[in-house]
């Protein structure tokens, strides 16, 4: 099963993913962001999706097309930030979508945590910001207030890819790599678009960034 092929048509690699579900996207912008599966995704008509995305930039085709119901997002990236032109700010202040903001380094660690089955950790709260609960659960370890966070899970992670090959192991180039590779491991269902893909072997193992055991379905990227 390893050295079969994982290349599906952008329909294909969609497919199955439907109303409700918990959506983990990479990218950061433009960088490492599967451009070509969220818009795909977008076209489906589909409605109450959570999303997971350390920013929220590249998720705009989704909250164009109504799909989001809540968004996971980091601090940098609350709505106001780009302006009344995206629709996450639009939908937000309108109260069709409810948006969770958490420091980035903290949602990396939440995604990661999720990817290594570890339910919850504690964080220092002075790394936590603003805009947590204060009901959250706290102690104090080695003399500082520290905050409960929980890990996060996906069913479906859109993730883009500098360079994968066909039985989807994946390599990235500088930032491109981003959250793209936490998130591979913390969802059911581990959907990728690659902007280049070679035969196996091309990429020598010490490059794998992630291995094609944790993907599912592969895409080539259309440049979009």
């Amino acid at each position: 099963m390893i050295g079969q092929s994982k290349l599906v048509d952008v329909d294909e690699a969609v497919d199955g993913i439907v109303d409700g579900m918990t959506v983990m996207l990479g990218g950061w912008g433009v960088c490492g962001t599967p451009a070509g599966l969220i818009g795909a995704l977008a076209e489906r008509g589909l409605r109450d999706l959570t999303v997971i995305m350390l920013g929220s930039q590249g998720s705009d085709p989704l909250h164009r097309a109504g799909a989001v119901r809540r968004m996971i997002t980091s601090f940098g990236s609350y709505p106001g930030r780009f302006g009344q032109q995206l629709a996450l700010e639009q939908r937000t202040r309108a109260g069709e979508v409810e948006v969770e903001l958490c420091s980035q380094g903290v949602l990396a660690e939440r995604i990661r945590a999720g990817g290594a089955g570890i339910p919850a950790f504690y964080v220092e709260e002075a790394m936590v910001g603003p805009f947590r609960s204060n009901d959250e659960p706290a102690r104090e370890i080695d003399g500082k207030r520290c905050v409960l966070e929980t890990a996060l899970r996906a069913d479906v992670a859109l993730l883009g890819a500098t360079v994968a090959d066909l039985a989807g192991n994946l390599t990235w180039r500088d930032g491109e790599r981003n959250a793209n590779e936490v998130m591979a491991y913390a969802a059911d269902l581990v959907v990728v678009e690659a902007d280049e893909i070679y035969e196996v072997g091309w990429i020598a193992p010490e490059h794998v960034m992630v291995p094609g055991l944790v993907v599912d379905r592969l895409v080539a990227s259309t440049g979009g």
